[in-house]
């Protein structure tokens, strides 16, 4: 008597079991023997083979030869699905996974750049730790979920003008590239950018949004003087031509 695979599982042979197979018994001709074969963990009966055809467990033969039968077992296998929700890598990989009955699988989730881990989906050890496990003991989908880093970027102005974001928080992802603008008021004229912005001078420049940031744009008034001093120049010469024609019109 046989078994396959050996840790597949074990033979009652009249209700008695094997310590190590193949094992051989004796019998009188003709005697009828009870054959039961009991899968162990993670294993199933598939069929008799040999001298002994079929699935039917238990069973019973009749000894009227000598007779080789083998117990037919395979393991148990189940399917686990990984999956994500977001922007991450696991391990094991996207997509289905082939394991016997049983298995403990251990899983890692990392988050992409921007990103974090949140938790697992699904019937896992611990869903709040990136690394855990998993035991395959029917089918499972596991999904890994991730969210993006969000920071606030503060837009202020200091002086009169108008600026492209609005004025006030706004959220982006961690990493995004924000293009930021300042347009002066009639009588103003853009000086700079306070915080952390790619060019302070520039009216039209960008801020990475690497963490939490207030960026203000500085407006000042223009100095009116020259146009004063321009209009008073230009009356004092349109009065000084004035008289020097009417004076030269009576000396004529």
């Amino acid at each position: 008597m046989d078994v396959s695979p050996s840790d597949g599982g074990t033979v009652q042979i009249d209700h008695n079991i094997s310590s190590s197979y193949p094992v051989t018994s004796t019998f009188s001709s003709g005697a009828s023997i009870r054959l039961e074969a009991i899968s162990a963990s993670g294993y199933r009966f598939n069929n008799w083979s040999g001298d002994l055809a079929g699935t039917t467990n238990p069973t019973t033969v009749v000894i009227d030869c000598n007779k080789k039968i083998t117990a037919n077992f395979s393991q148990i296998i189940h399917t686990l699905t990984m999956q994500v929700n977001g922007s991450g890598s696991i391990t094991p990989a996207v997509g289905n996974h082939d394991y016997g009955e049983g298995i403990v699988v251990h899983i890692t989730a990392t988050s992409h750049s921007g990103w974090q881990f949140n938790s697992w989906t699904g019937d896992v050890a611990d869903p709040d730790m990136p690394n855990t496990t998993v035991t395959v003991a029917s089918d499972k989908t596991v999904t890994a979920n991730f969210s993006q880093i969000m920071h606030t970027l503060t837009m202020q102005v200091n002086g009169s003008g108008s600026i492209t974001p609005a004025v006030g928080n706004h959220d982006y992802g961690e990493g995004i590239v924000v293009h930021i603008t300042a347009t002066p008021h009639s009588g103003w004229q853009f000086n700079s950018w306070t915080g952390d912005v790619a060019d302070p001078d520039m009216p039209n420049t960008t801020v990475t949004v690497a963490s939490d940031k207030t960026v203000t744009a500085n407006f000042s008034q223009v100095n009116p003087s020259w146009w004063l001093i321009g209009g008073i120049i230009a009356g004092v010469t349109i009065i000084a031509v004035i008289i020097w024609l009417v004076v030269r019109s009576k000396a004529a």
